[in-house]
């Protein structure tokens, strides 16, 4: 079996409504300029009651495997690690939250991305769907209902580019500030090793 260009880690806690939204959006055809074998997912679930399984995922038309992590802790690091123990590909993205839906260019762009630095890291900005963060989404109304028809209002997933109509950027400093929080980052498969020791 031919190595896939790029491993996604995604961590599965409890999510059984949102973890399916997720993968939908990192698997093709949703995800631009990458055909079946560029990409490969791999679920690590760190201790769900009801842990998803890949049968549930077949319909998607990716290489997707469903990991259960041992003796899952309340922190997902080990579950990180065991996902990248796993991955196959030269740079691997890791999404420490699985219940975070993709833009359709992601996985393109973090390769070409990659290309540019040898020892390139590479961290996606934060967006959360809705009109405020969601630290203040709970008192200002916002709730699985309006979030389910955020997404339906815009048609979602027919176009994902269309999440940045409805989501609100977590820039507390503007786009040239600091990233405070980034769910997807990418690093090539050695500098996760050398980070791994540190």
């Amino acid at each position: 079996m031919t190595a896939p260009e790029v491993s996604l880690v995604v961590v599965s806690y409890e999510i059984a409504r949102e973890l399916p939204r997720t993968l939908l959006s990192l698997a093709p055809p949703y995800q631009r300029d990458c055909p079946r074998g560029r990409c490969e997912i791999i679920v690590v679930d760190n201790g769900s009651a009801r842990p998803p399984e890949a049968a549930a995922f077949a319909s998607l038309d990716v290489d997707l495997r469903v990991l259960h992590q041992e003796n899952p802790t309340a922190s997902p690091v080990a579950a990180v690690n065991t996902g990248l123990a796993a991955a196959r590909a030269p740079l691997v993205g890791v999404f420490i939250d699985g219940a975070r839906l993709a833009s359709p260019g992601l996985v393109a762009g973090a390769l070409a991305a990659a290309a540019l630095h040898p020892r390139p890291v590479l961290a996606t900005f934060n967006y959360q769907l809705g009109p405020v963060l969601h630290y203040e989404a709970a008192s200002r109304g916002y709730d699985q209902a309006a979030e389910d028809w955020l997404l339906a209002e815009i048609g979602w997933p027919a176009d994902g580019t269309r999440l940045f109509d409805v989501a609100t950027p977590e820039f507390r400093a503007g786009e040239a500030g600091p990233i405070l929080e980034s769910n997807g980052l990418f690093l090539p498969r050695a500098l996760w090793d050398e980070a791994r020791w540190l």
